[in-house]
């Protein structure tokens, strides 16, 4: 896994949560997979990781996770996730 080892374990803990929020949406689609494919960060009073994620075959959804400061002991949480496409870049969306 290499590059994306931390994420990809944050990410495989919210992988329910993930589908949830998008099945709320309207969103029909079963993970068959949850790859984290690529990734960037932004620093705040803690990180937030907009992650890319393959779920299935050619479907992708990115994720918003917010990481609090190590001191507050508060777990990692998926702030929002959203449909996405292959080609994609990464970047900061609310």
């Amino acid at each position: 896994m290499g590059r994306w080892t931390h994420l990809q374990g944050l990410c495989n803990g919210l992988h329910k949560g993930a589908q949830e929020k998008l099945k709320a949406s309207g969103w029909n689609g079963v993970f068959t997979e949850f790859k984290v494919v690529d990734a960037r960060k932004q620093l705040v009073a803690g990180m937030n990781d907009f992650v890319k994620v393959r779920c299935s075959g050619n479907e992708f959804i990115m994720l918003r996770l917010f990481e609090p400061l190590p001191n507050t002991k508060k777990k990692s949480e998926l702030a929002v996730v959203k449909l996405t496409s292959e080609n994609s870049e990464v970047e900061y969306f609310t």
